[in-house]
């Protein structure tokens, strides 16, 4: 990967420059999906920062799905391109991933997130084959990681059911912070087959409450599954 084009990045502005690169590069296709990055040694170098830097740069940018390290390797060392977010999507999951915000708060927004596109995918009754299919595949899923990544197609399922075209584009840039938090939740918790089975027939409720097009039921559905979550900080 070339060095960034005007010299070092500005010290106050190393992650901001650093990110701003990889999109560059990106865009000019000098890096491609399935690229293998460089040594940190090598891109330190080549942007003219600190190690310090450049980890909490790739952190993010893995983070927002610009980045994923490889099974088994760091984070750095093991990275690869993945393809790339819509624009809006990436921008809102930087700014969530760089902003450590506290749980709670995720969960708050989540939670009235997912009341309304509820309500509003049930004032449509849209159709509801989608999600009885995702529905399935969650109640077969063979691991935790599994459950967790088709959890959160579902929700971005019902707000694209929703109509809102704006919604699934919030829903997805909590994605990432919100999956971490419900994969803790399994791994802390004593019984994670139970959390699953009760998560996946709220699930089928609020698909059911969709489908009849009753949307005070789909809202309180939509939000009550992050119950448990909430409780858990």
């Amino acid at each position: 990967m070339d060095p960034p084009a005007g010299g070092r990045a500005r010290p106050l502005r190393a992650f901001e420059e650093i990110v701003s690169q990889f999109e560059q590069a990106i865009r000019e296709g000098s890096l491609r999906t399935g690229d293998r990055l460089p040594a940190e040694r090598e891109l330190a170098h080549a942007f003219q920062v600190s190690r310090t830097s450049l980890r909490e740069a790739l952190r993010a940018l893995e983070a927002i799905g610009v980045l994923r390290a490889r099974r088994g390797q760091g984070t750095v060392s093991g990275s690869v391109v993945e393809p790339q977010r819509d624009r809006l999507t990436s921008l809102l999951a930087l700014h969530v991933a760089a902003g450590r915000f506290p749980a709670r708060d995720l969960l708050e927004v989540r939670r009235e997130l997912d009341a309304m596109v509820a309500r509003t995918a049930a004032e449509r009754r849209a159709p509801a084959d989608e999600l009885h299919g995702l529905i399935e595949a969650m109640d077969q899923a063979e691991t935790d990681a599994d459950f967790v990544r088709l959890e959160c197609d579902f929700h971005g399922a019902v707000a694209r059911a929703s109509g809102n075209e704006l919604a699934p584009f919030l829903l997805e840039a909590l994605r990432d912070q919100l999956a971490a938090e419900l994969q803790r939740f399994l791994d802390e918790t004593e019984d994670p087959a139970g959390v699953r089975s009760r998560l996946t027939a709220q699930h089928a409720e609020l698909a059911d409450h969709i489908a009849r097009g009753d949307a005070e039921a789909a809202a309180h559905a939509g939000a009550e599954h992050l119950r448990e979550l909430a409780a858990l900080d």
